[in-house]
């Protein structure tokens, strides 16, 4: 990963603005040129609950 990669690793970038080493408008100026990739995402729910047996039984 080269540096200015990492400035924009997510699990940084906080700390990055706390402490001035990357500015807002830095990091907005990196979102806005990702591309879209909303159409590789894919749709997934919890499995259903099964239901419990009640303590009584």
């Amino acid at each position: 990963m080269s540096h200015p990669d990492f400035l924009l690793d997510k699990r940084v970038i906080e700390r990055n603005l706390a402490k001035g080493i990357l500015t807002r408008a830095d990091l907005e100026k990196h979102l806005t040129k990702l591309p879209d990739v909303e159409h590789n995402a894919e749709v997934c729910a919890p499995p259903a609950a099964e239901p419990r047996a009640s303590e009584d039984e």
